[in-house]
């Protein structure tokens, strides 16, 4: 018989009592799950259920304490619980695989296999279809034919993926039959990586935008005088030749150039 019900005790304690037996996984676990996780430990737990099993006694200075010095105090320390709310469920009983890219050469993903796809699997494929197989994250890219298979452990959840840079993947993670058959559960969202270096592209491209043009050509049209050479710089810089005559011309042009 339990020296103390589980259910009374708040998660912090549930898991502080987890990490005493070495339970792995413990902070994403939420209070059911670690509530059926330690009693399968209770008799390694017989020490620490009797120190919360007791009343905090109030705290009394002994008689060894000095108004000068500090008071040695009686009792057992109790450390203040903050309750911070409902923690973050670590699964949302679906079947998913997502992919998020770290950097240009590693992508990130996790999983979760809680839906019905697994049982789906096994009326198609025989109750032990999961029986002696080798689990994979299949990676699909751009950049080959071919996809790669990647071993992993299922209960994990979660998988690094060294990639190449400026491309694009997609993934699906499944099991090796025993006949070699790859049988797929889930698939996953496409993403990109970004380049690792600069762009091979260093040749200059100029834009050639309308405004401009519309607010040069009024301010131009309003002078009396207007040199060549200010028609040849802007033929330059925009790259249309022709435009110091087709614009500007000779200051006289210029000049009977009615402003907008």
């Amino acid at each position: 018989m339990e020296l103390l019900n589980l259910n009374r005790l708040k998660r912090p304690q549930l898991i502080e009592l987890a990490g005493k037996v070495s339970i792995k996984g413990r902070h994403r676990l939420r209070k059911r799950e670690l509530i059926k996780r330690l009693r399968k430990h209770l008799p390694g737990l017989q020490e620490e259920l009797r120190r919360l099993r007791q009343p905090v006694e109030a705290v009394q200075p002994t008689s060894s304490s000095s108004p000068s010095g500090p008071a040695e105090f009686a009792g057992p320390f109790t450390e203040t619980f903050t309750d911070r709310g409902a923690p973050i469920p670590s699964h949302y009983g679906r079947d998913r695989l997502l992919l998020m890219v770290r950097d240009p050469n590693w992508v990130f993903c996790y999983w979760e296999l809680e839906g019905p796809a697994c049982e789906q699997l096994k009326q198609e494929h025989g109750r032990d279809v999961f029986d002696g197989v080798r689990w994979v994250l299949r990676l699909h890219s751009s950049r080959r034919e071919e996809p790669d298979d990647v071993n992993v452990q299922p209960d994990t959840g979660n998988w690094y993926l060294h990639v190449s840079d400026n491309a694009e993947y997609r993934a699906e993670i499944g099991i090796i039959s025993r006949s070699g058959e790859f049988l797929s559960l889930v698939g996953s969202n496409r993403v990109r990586t970004p380049r690792a270096g600069m762009s091979d592209r260093v040749g200059t491209e100029w834009m050639t935008v309308e405004g401009d043009f519309a607010s040069v050509r009024r301010h131009v049209a309003g002078q009396v005088t207007v040199r060549a050479e200010a028609g040849k710089l802007l033929s330059e810089r925009f790259g249309i030749h022709g435009l110091d005559s087709l614009f500007f011309g000779a200051s006289q042009r210029a000049s009977r150039i009615p402003p907008k």
